[in-house]
């Protein structure tokens, strides 16, 4: 980082944070896309799909 900030390809108000815990926000919101982007998400079979969407035999 040091050397790209010296040759001015890297912003010098860059810096390297390195806590494990300061990329959560961007993983919480990976989570929302590909729940957005994946709508079966949960389902293990398309058959626990289908019944999801078709409705519980013993509703009627």
């Amino acid at each position: 980082m040091r050397r790209l900030q010296s040759e001015e390809l890297l912003s010098k108000n860059v810096e390297h944070r390195t806590s494990k815990y300061l990329n959560n926000v961007i993983e919480a919101e990976h989570g929302a896309l590909k729940r957005v982007i994946r709508p079966t998400r949960g389902f293990q079979r398309m058959a626990t799909a289908f019944s999801t969407i078709k409705g519980s035999r013993s509703c009627g």
